[in-house]
């Protein structure tokens, strides 16, 4: 039974593109005359026709929605010699043309609901649709959409293995979009650093500078993980819970139970096998992350060189007039004349192209800084006058050890104890003292502690016209001397 099933699986396999895409899925789109045309009728029925549908469109809604599109966008495309028909021009023997290389080439399929026919697109088909539209219409993926995916999923996998596993397969997924994304925008700037530097025309090469490169990827790409929000400041958080997954035998056995029990797995051993190749490999993208900043940030410099060196010549390049040398050149070699006439020519110059001002010239060295002496502004007396008030205002309210001994020393007056009403609160030091008494085990080291004890008193509270608290006594430990 399992030979069979693998055989039958190989089988399937050979007879599609990836394993489920139908083999003549692309050529639809090869044609050099209708590739165009039938790109446009895909995005028409996925925009237009199914999109709202909530399951498959009639026959005869399709072929329709064919008809009028055929009408209006492909009277001039030779839909008739590609598909090797000759069913007239009319739109709706066209549209029948186009109807059948869409199921021919396995973009749409039929099916039967009871006595007609319905329509709709191939699912694998429609997802590579739907990419093909996504890079038509520029949409890019949120870098900080899919890192902050990738540390919520692992992070609900490690709260609740049991029921949240497929998170480690989905924060795999992530990692990989992340990934591969940041090669296509190191890809997309090296191929317009390609243009930019293979362009001789000023205004072509700062089009190509501003639009595609600044507007496209530097601003929209490259800015994004520059910023205070780059979304790579999670990765630390991503890599050690993956680290602490691996770490931890049972959550990886609890995890492997789930992805038996959903199906993504035969048994536990294999499980615990794909859910480590799994969190290894997300934590290979995010430590490979920099090597990826590097390669997109050496692109960078080496196109805002170019064209900063291109700013700087400027002027050298237009004297030069090396695009009338070149037209002069282009016009001579084309003229069907075996000899020159005499005199000036309108294109070439009257004084040769080369000269001093067009020759490579060293920079100019700058002259050394002159020699100052530095002069220091004698301080503000108010400023120095304030910050002696501050530290004195520091001084007095900050509590000693030494200033509550001298303190409790001078309330008690040799007796052994005495409570909240009887300690003295004549002055602001005296309030301040008497505020922090109630934390007197853990004022300084604690010294304290071993010459009085604070104990609170059940009942009314200590009230005067400063403060309102809880009654308490101060005792004097037996031993304890006062500061003579």
């Amino acid at each position: 039974m399992t030979g069979l099933s693998t055989a039958t699986d190989q089988g399937r396999s050979d007879s599609r593109l990836f394993g489920q895409l139908h083999l003549d899925l692309f050529r639809l789109l090869a044609g050099p005359a209708t590739r165009v045309f039938y790109a446009d009728l895909l995005e028409h029925l996925e925009t237009e026709v199914f999109s709202w549908s909530a399951g498959a469109v009639p026959q005869g809604d399709v072929i329709a929605a064919l008809r009028e599109f055929v009408d209006r966008r492909g009277r001039g495309v030779p839909l008739e010699e590609e598909a090797g028909t000759d069913g007239g021009s009319a739109p709706d023997s066209r549209a029948h043309i186009a109807y059948r290389r869409l199921i021919e080439t396995g973009w749409l399929i039929e099916h039967r609901d009871r006595y007609r026919k319905v329509v709709d697109f191939d699912g694998y088909a429609r997802i590579v649709l739907q990419l093909l539209l996504d890079i038509k219409a520029g949409r890019t993926r949120s870098f900080g959409g899919e890192v902050l995916g990738v540390l919520s999923n692992l992070e609900a996998a490690l709260g609740d293995p049991r029921s949240r596993s497929e998170g480690i397969r989905n924060a795999a997924r992530a990692a990989r979009s992340f990934v591969n994304h940041l090669r296509s925008v190191a890809s997309a700037m090296r191929t317009i650093e390609q243009q930019v530097s293979g362009t001789t025309e000023l205004a072509l090469m700062f089009q190509r500078f501003f639009e595609d490169f600044v507007a496209q990827h530097l601003v929209e790409d490259y800015k994004r993980l520059h910023t205070d929000a780059n979304p790579f400041r999670f990765s630390v958080r991503i890599v050690e819970t993956s680290e602490q997954i691996l770490g931890n035998a049972l959550i990886l056995d609890t995890l492997g139970d789930g992805y038996v029990a959903e199906g993504r797995a035969a048994d536990i051993l294999d499980a615990r096998a794909v859910i480590e190749d799994e969190l290894r490999s997300v934590m290979r993208v995010f430590d490979a992350f920099e090597q990826h900043m590097q390669l997109i940030d050496a692109v960078n410099r080496r196109i805002e060189g170019r064209v900063r060196n291109t700013v700087r010549h400027m002027d050298r390049i237009g004297d030069a007039r090396t695009e009338d040398i070149v037209a002069a050149m282009v016009a001579v070699g084309r003229a069907a004349v075996t000899t020159l006439p005499g005199g000036p020519l309108p294109l070439l110059l009257d004084a040769p192209p080369l000269g001093p001002a067009h020759l490579f010239q060293n920079a100019r060295r700058r002259s050394p800084p002159e020699r100052r002496p530095i002069r220091r502004s004698a301080p503000d007396p108010a400023f120095l006058a304030f910050q002696e008030a501050l530290q004195a205002y520091r001084e007095r309210m900050d509590v000693t050890p030494a200033k509550a001994r001298a303190y409790l020393d001078r309330a008690l007056d040799g007796r052994k104890e005495a409570r909240a009403s009887e300690l003295p609160l004549a002055t602001l030091d005296d309030f301040v003292v008497f505020e922090r008494l109630a934390v007197l085990p853990w004022l300084g080291d604690g010294d304290l502690t071993s010459q009085y004890t604070i104990q609170q008193l059940p009942g009314p509270q200590f009230c005067n016209d400063w403060l309102s608290c809880a009654d308490f006594i101060v005792t004097r430990r037996v031993g304890a001397q006062a500061d003579g």
